[in-house]
C-alpha cells in the first residue's frame, strides 16, 4: 500500500542498536520512548492545561520542521552520491571502508528524518483535530509534551548524525600529503 509507513517506522527503530553488538539498546528506548512518556504522565496530573492556542502554534511548528527536514535529506542525498563517486588511488581500502561507514551513517540518518517527517506529518493532523475542539483536557495536554519531548529528542540525534556526516565531508576534501 503506498501510505504504508510500517517500514519507516521498522527502519527507525532498527537505527536505535548498540553499534557494538547489533542490539537495540535500552539507553535509546528509554531516552527516546519512556522519557516522553514520563514527562507525559506528569503533565497529565499535573493541574497545567495547554492553551488552545498551543495546538494552532504546533502546527505552524511541525509544517516548518517538515521542509526543513526535507531539505536535510536531499543534502544527504548529495553527500550520498558524492561518497560513491569518491576513489583515492594511493589508498582504496581506506576509502572502501570510509564510504561503507558514511553510507550507513546516511542510510541510518534517513531512517530518521523520515520517520521525524511522519511524526510531523501525525502531530499536524492530531494538533488540527485538537485545535478544532474549543476547550483544551490534561489528555491533550500530555500527547502534546509527549509529541513534542519525542520529536525533540529524536531531533538532537539527527543533528549529532548530520554533524559527523558534514564533518566527514570536510575531513575527505581535504588534500591527502
Amino acid at each position: 500500500m503506498k501510505i504504508n509507513i510500517f517500514r519507516i517506522v521498522i527502519d527507525h527503530m532498527s537505527t536505535l542498536r548498540n553499534a557494538r553488538n547489533g542490539y537495540i539498546s535500552i539507553t535509546d528506548l528509554f531516552v527516546f520512548y519512556i522519557v516522553p512518556v514520563g514527562l507525559a504522565v506528569l503533565a497529565f496530573w499535573s493541574p497545567v492545561v495547554l492553551e488552545d492556542s498551543i495546538f494552532s502554534q504546533s502546527i505552524a511548528v511541525f509544517s516548518i520542521f517538515s521542509a526543513l527536514l526535507f531539505s536535510v535529506q536531499i543534502a544527504l542525498f548529495g553527500i550520498f552520491s558524492k561518497s560513491r563517486a569518491a576513489r583515492d588511488e594511493y589508498d582504496e581500502t581506506f576509502v572502501a571502508e570510509r564510504v561503507e561507514a558514511s553510507r550507513k551513517l546516511i542510510s541510518e540518518t534517513n531512517s530518521n528524518i523520515s520517520y521525524l517527517i511522519v511524526l510531523s506529518a501525525i502531530s499536524v493532523t492530531l494538533f488540527l483535530a485538537a485545535s478544532v475542539f474549543d476547550e483544551s483536557n490534561q489528555f491533550e495536554s500530555a500527547f502534546a509534551v509527549f509529541l513534542y519531548s519525542h520529536f525533540m529528542l529524536t531531533l538532537l540525534m539527527v543533528i549529532k548524525r548530520v554533524h559527523a556526516l558534514f564533518a566527514k565531508e570536510y575531513e575527505q576534501d581535504e588534500p591527502h600529503v
